[in-house]
């Protein structure tokens, strides 16, 4: 059997710390330059102190934590990790998500639990158009995420209990890092020690309670590392086939870690090959291939489904309609990264030559840091991983570093960094890894014969010194995050459950998060309508149901509207079709709130702005006529020095140019078509720059409502 030497495996262990210190530096000159850091190195010093003062400490920590059978003790942190999740879901979020991104994944798991990707639109489906969805080819909605984590999402969106999903990642999680932790070789009691790092965590529990994936496809990580390992001594078809379907599912939930996480294992297929070659592990292999072909079809199918193609991903269609430049978000390095619609100060710290390498360090810098503090307050204890590698080396080890630091490293590649409450959320799925290997290092530390250095005192002292140390230096984080999170979510409205109390309603609210995570049309279709409120009268909105009461979401319940009687004719708020029925070429589009960007009145405060434009670019978006008949058309919107002209036309009707430019901001009522006969159903508005006045700045637009006065019924 052919074995590497210690040599090569430290020569590995210090390639992987050199890497990871390229990013991981700021938290080490912190402990110098920042007070948390030179008050993190002079709490663990003194704790440290006051623990080897307190001989024995240590040595009754760590019976105590021998004392249970293994799977006593590993249920209890298992379902005290769970309790931890289940209370941040309950009791701080409310049982509603925190993010847009997670009341996204919640929709598309209701639509994967009623058997398909899309979510069914009814008349007038602009208020249901949203960040994050888009409408695909067969005229449904479809979110911007691949499919593996709403498919995980979804049992728990049928039952009705979405929030229970974060809990059972969290028991999951432990039970799967302790399994890890024993296949790396490790004792029993450095596999209890892993399990203990994480429940002073704060990412841990804001990660599994509220609705991302990062947490989950940490798990399917863990699992087929674990597995992975066992194949060193069992090369059955079992272990392939649990390898391959969590790298296939966790390349279905997050592509760049699924692709990171699967060569990690071909390295790790590579070693086993060259140490003891044998047919069963090519069998082993093509059991996981195999396994991991259902989940690669549900990605592929998912975007036949939503993009009408099979290698087109859900997120460049969304993005080449909603963001600016259409590339934005790709991976890599250019001119064309970073969102100027959706992160404009992360795009305007890059400077005029794009998202370059520099950036890239920057920003991998920022998440490494945060991730240290993320999973043990005082960020540099991290590297006792990396301590653990150098001090006793084993290919095995190594393979978990390379996973942390590939993962690390990869995301250089994303230009977006960490993300508020939330913290270094993309590097998640590694920290298992981190607390095993940091639990790993506790055995190594020197000790002596004697009291206050002997072995058991010094493994069950430096343990409940890291558990102190983590606990006290992310206090502050917990306390800030209570009070934000509880008072982001208390001003937000329960608006599934609310709209549940109602029938033949209109259920509105302008906090689109809401509107999004209350979306369910399987429910509701034909009893009641939740979609968000245009500020502007809902008048198409209730022209669809004329018999119906309209009630507005709030935090303390529903509040019945009394609205003016309606008028007839046609009223579109063109800025509601913005993401997701929209088709811009050479566009970009975004809404604008123009009292508080330009002064500027405007229907229901907001407008459609086209703020990057080049001569005869384009764009169509659709709205749904409701009361058919013959119109006279107009657009109406705002005038000013950077506007531009265009081409407004209706199912290919022209209607009167547009003239955009005025020497100030101010309304403009565009001029009226000839009678147009519009059925009953959907229609294309097209607007198409065709230059701009001498005078003007620019070829920008802002188009507020599509406006029809009614001149004959049908």
């Amino acid at each position: 059997m052919r074995q590497m030497s210690g040599g090569s495996l430290q020569a590995g262990a210090l390639l992987l710390l050199g890497l990871w210190l390229l990013l991981f530096h700021p938290a080490l000159t912190g402990i110098v330059t920042e007070p948390r850091g030179r008050g993190g190195l002079a709490l663990t010093a003194l704790l440290g102190l006051a623990l080897a003062a307190l001989p024995g400490v240590g040595g009754r920590f760590k019976q105590a934590m021998l004392r249970p059978s293994t799977p006593v003790f590993v249920a209890l942190v298992a379902l005290l990790s769970g309790a931890l999740s289940w209370w941040f879901a309950s009791v701080m979020l409310g049982n509603k998500t925190l993010a847009l991104d997670c009341g996204v994944y919640l929709l598309q798991a209701r639509a994967m639990a009623h058997g398909g990707f899309g979510i069914p639109q009814e008349a007038p489906a602009l208020f249901q158009s949203s960040r994050f969805l888009f409408e695909g080819p067969d005229g449904q909605l479809y979110g911007v995420f691949p499919p593996g984590y709403p498919l995980f999402l979804a049992p728990f969106a049928a039952l009705g209990v979405p929030m229970l999903s974060g809990p059972v990642t969290a028991v999951a999680t432990v039970v799967a890092q302790y399994w890890l932790a024993r296949e790396l070789g490790e004792d029993e009691w450095v596999a209890r020690a892993s399990l203990l790092l994480p429940l002073p965590c704060y990412a841990r529990t804001i990660e599994t309670a509220d609705l991302l994936s990062h947490a989950f496809v940490g798990l399917l990580a863990t699992v087929a590392l674990a597995a992975a390992l066992r194949c060193r001594s069992d090369l059955r078809a079992r272990w392939g086939l649990l390898i391959g379907a969590c790298v296939g599912w966790a390349t279905s939930a997050r592509l760049l870690d699924g692709l990171v996480l699967l060569a990690v294992l071909l390295v790790l297929a590579a070693w086993l090959a060259w140490r003891q070659p044998r047919l069963a592990l090519l069998r082993v292999a093509a059991v996981a291939a195999l396994a991991a072909l259902p989940f690669v079809a549900l990605l592929l199918a998912q975007q036949k489904a939503s993009t009408g193609l099979w290698l087109q991903p859900t997120q460049s269609e969304f993005f080449r309609r909603s963001d600016h430049p259409p590339t934005c978000h790709r991976l890599g390095f250019g001119e064309d990264v970073g969102c100027k619609v959706e992160h404009p100060p992360e795009r305007a710290s890059f400077g005029a030559d794009g998202y370059t390498l520099d950036d890239a360090l920057r920003v991998g810098s920022e998440r490494a840091t945060v991730l240290g503090s993320d999973l043990l307050g005082f960020a540099p204890l991290v590297l006792l991983g990396f301590a653990s590698l150098l001090v006793a080396p084993s290919f095995e080890a190594l393979i978990l570093a390379f996973w942390w630091v590939g993962l690390g490293l990869a995301y250089l590649l994303f230009y977006y960094g960490n993300a508020p409450v939330y913290g270094a959320r993309h590097l998640f799925p590694v920290a298992p890894v981190v607390h095993v290997l940091v639990a790993r290092m506790l055995p190594r530390l020197p000790r002596r014969p004697g009291p206050r250095l002997g072995e058991p005192h010094v493994l069950g002292g430096a343990l409940l010194l890291i558990l102190m140390v983590s606990y006290l230096t992310q206090y502050e984080r917990w306390r800030r995050s209570w009070w934000l999170v509880k008072l982001h979510q208390e001003n937000r409205p329960d608006v599934h459950r609310q709209a549940a109390q109602v029938k033949e309603a209109i259920v509105v609210s302008g906090d689109h998060f809401s509107v999004i995570e209350g979306m369910d049309p399987w429910r509701d279709r034909g009893v009641r309508r939740v979609g968000q409120d245009d500020r502007a009268g809902l008048i198409e909105l209730r022209r669809a149901h004329p018999t119906w009461k309209v009630y507005a979401a709030t935090p303390g319940g529903l509040l019945l509207l009394e609205l003016p009687p309606l008028r007839p004719g046609l009223h579109v708020e063109l800025e509601q079709a913005w993401p997701s029925r929209v088709w811009p070429s050479g566009l970009a589009l975004k809404r604008v709130e123009t009292e508080k960007a330009i002064q500027a009145p405007s229907s229901g405060q907001e407008a459609l702005g086209v703020h990057a434009a080049s001569p005869r670019g384009s764009a169509e978006l659709v709205f749904d006529v409701i009361q058919p008949g013959l119109y006279r058309l107009r657009v109406e919107g705002i005038a000013g020095p950077f506007m531009g002209q265009y081409e407004l036309a209706v199912d290919g009707t022209a209607l009167p140019p547009w003239e955009g430019y005025a020497p100030s901001y101010r309304p403009l009522r565009g001029g009226e078509s000839e009678p147009i006969r519009l059925e009953a159903g959907r229609h294309r508005l097209t607007m198409r720059s065709t230059g701009k006045a001498a005078e003007s700045k620019g070829y920008l637009a802002l188009f507020d409502t599509l406006e029809g006065s009614l001149v004959e019924g049908p």
